[in-house]
């Protein structure tokens, strides 16, 4: 439903973000990233806090997709800490494409690759499922999500015209997945 980063959806300065970044290398080796569960979705709430309302999912959602045919992983500075990052990743039964539903980074750890991370462990997870392909919706005006997706190799491959509540286009993107593809 949506992928965006809400700082660069407002098309704010990204280099607010890499300079919190630095800040955030040096605590680099208290950073855990682990699977989300039900427990969780308060936290993935909040993370989405600063998104627009429209964009938003309720604790309820995030319980209801942890709980089902998804899997979720965090980022967290210390255990049980507040979390970081997180990405939501939706499967079903028999099907080759997964598909990341949901991705948010705090804005104090923006610039430190936990999107890429966050992507990384998706795309394992996928593969181990039998996935052969990682899809997504990003909103076309979010040029900087954008560019990280075809960074890491998505392409774009259809334009949905009036996706989002608001009325604008999505840009649905795939990338394939080997055992050997899967972002690092």
């Amino acid at each position: 439903m949506m992928v965006i980063f809400p700082h660069q959806a407002r098309g704010e300065d990204l280099r607010q973000g890499q300079q919190t970044g630095r800040t955030l290398n040096k605590m680099a080796h208290n950073l855990s990233l682990r699977p989300a569960s039900p427990a969780d979705a308060g936290g993935f709430a909040a993370l989405e806090s600063v998104f627009p309302p429209e964009d938003r999912m309720s604790r309820a959602t995030f319980r209801r997709l942890l709980a089902g045919n998804s899997c979720g992983y965090v980022v967290e500075g210390a255990p049980g800490g507040a979390l970081l990052a997180a990405a939501v990743f939706l499967f079903r039964r028999r099907a080759r494409v997964a598909r990341l539903y949901s991705l948010a980074v705090a804005e104090t750890a923006r610039g430190q690759g936990l999107a890429r991370q966050l992507i990384a462990a998706g795309e394992a997870g996928a593969t181990a499922r039998g996935c052969d392909r990682m899809r997504l919706e990003v909103r076309a005006s979010n040029a900087p999500a954008i560019h990280l997706y075809e960074a890491l190799g998505f392409d774009v491959i259809a334009r949905k015209s009036g996706y989002y509540p608001d009325h604008e286009d999505a840009l649905l993107m795939q990338r394939r997945l080997t055992a050997s593809s899967v972002v690092t």
